[in-house]
């Protein structure tokens, strides 16, 4: 009965694809971060990770090619973020990062540490896999509701990742602060999408 009950609790946060953790997770591991803040005297980071172009990948490779670059990009980004923090699937193509930064210099270094995995996490696969990556900070107050604030962050977040996606895709926004324009890097072969 225990494992059983340790089983549908594992279920119950867990996305069922990719093994990561899932929404009701992050917004139950929110208080827990918002105290480490405070205490730490850190700001929260989320990171909105929106794949690129994946409904033209879903249509010209089906979706068992769109589930299997799903659980190839989870397991880069996996590898990829720091202990502490919690990464999860939130739906369709959409991943958050949510943990604890020093300043906006940190969170951009984060995120474009997992712009890098998210590209690399293709290779072997029939297309090219790229993300746009808004970020958002906040300092966390007293007497906020963790809850209520996450999904603050994550709108400021989603917002600066249209941005990503309305300046080319494959960068980092950070909400607030100017658009840096991504080095342009050797092209890939021309069979893949983005």
């Amino acid at each position: 009965m225990q494992r059983l009950l340790a089983r549908t609790l594992a279920l119950s946060s867990t996305d069922p694809l990719t093994g990561l953790a899932n929404r009701r997770s992050l917004v139950e591991q929110a208080p827990r971060i918002w105290r480490q803040a405070r205490r730490d005297g850190q700001r929260v980071a989320v990171l909105v990770l929106d794949l690129d172009h994946f409904k033209r990948l879903n249509d010209a490779y089906g979706h068992a090619t769109g589930d299997a670059v799903l659980r190839c990009v989870a397991a880069a980004l996996g590898a990829t973020v720091r202990p502490p923090d919690v990464l999860a699937r939130t739906g369709g193509e959409e991943l958050v990062v949510l943990g604890l930064v020093s300043d906006p210099s940190e969170a951009r270094h984060l995120a474009e540490r997992l712009r890098l995995a998210v590209s690399s996490s293709g290779v072997g696969l029939q297309c090219e896999v790229t993300v746009s990556i808004g970020v958002a900070l906040a300092r966390p107050g007293d007497g906020e509701e963790p809850g209520d604030a996450l999904w603050r962050l994550v709108d400021r977040a989603d917002a600066a990742m249209y941005e990503a996606k309305q300046h080319g895709r494959d960068r980092v926004v950070v909400a607030g602060a100017a658009v840096v324009p991504l080095p342009r890097a050797t092209p890939r072969s021309a069979g893949g999408m983005a």
